[in-house]
């Protein structure tokens, strides 16, 4: 596929307009995808998680192979208005140790016994990350510092990627709302480069082939990533 091609078919998505569909449509309304890249950036991407970075941790686990708007987003403004303290990964830690499974289960509101687990194991590493890390003056930090040293190539080898149930596109959207501007390949993404680009791709060539489009079109990975969920969740969701 030539350049101009790939610029006419990504002018095209974000001409597009948003649906109910995509989680953030509340807050933003019938506006096209193109408006709204503009507004979102790394920066404005990572507040919440630098606010309260236990908090994200428990949405990023919760929404790898979830419906974000039914399963997970419900849950998390819950957690926020019943939990307004809860900001750091100790007190996470302590909220873990001091309730039952069944217990956090009703807090979370979400019942899985595979995601309470990884929830548990990166809290278990987080020791070993301030060991690595002495200089990091917070959680947000502390993360973002590991994520800039993730080699996807390597995915199986890292300390925290390497944790069962953290695949690839959850380690990404790990990175990226710890600061790192890259990609998450998630099943969305992947549906645009499909039936946009028509590339049948797995997890570790989207994330290059959205690295070859941001070279041709000057448009940050990043951004490529948010306009591709967007499209994707405005319209294969049914």
């Amino acid at each position: 596929m030539n350049k101009e091609t790939i610029v006419r078919i990504i002018e095209r998505l974000k001409s597009a307009k948003l649906t109910e569909t995509w989680h953030g449509y509340s807050d933003y309304g019938n506006k096209t995808i193109g408006e709204i890249i503009t507004k979102i950036d790394i920066e404005s991407y990572t507040q919440s998680t630098k606010e309260s970075p236990a908090v994200k941790l428990i949405d990023i686990v919760l929404a790898a192979n979830r419906n974000y708007n039914k399963h997970v987003e419900p849950n998390i403004k819950r957690i926020k208005k019943e939990y307004p303290d809860l900001k750091h990964f100790s007190q996470l830690e302590k909220l873990l140790e001091s309730r039952s499974k069944e217990e956090f289960f009703k807090i979370r509101g979400h019942r899985d016994h595979k995601k309470y687990q990884t929830l548990k194991d990166i809290l278990s590493i987080i020791p070993i990350l301030k060991e690595k890390y002495p200089h990091a003056k917070d959680d947000y930090e502390l993360i973002k510092n590991r994520a800039k040293d993730y080699d996807v190539s390597k995915h199986g080898e890292d300390i925290i990627w390497m944790i069962k149930n953290i695949g690839i596109a959850t380690a990404q959207h790990i990175r990226m709302n710890f600061g790192i501007p890259t990609a998450k390949p998630d099943q969305r993404v992947q549906e645009v480069l499909n039936h946009e680009f028509w590339l049948k791709v797995n997890k570790i060539q989207a994330i290059k082939e959205i690295e070859k489009i941001s070279q041709l079109t000057w448009i940050s990975v990043f951004e490529l990533d948010q306009m591709f969920v967007k499209y994707g969740s405005s319209y294969y969701k049914k």
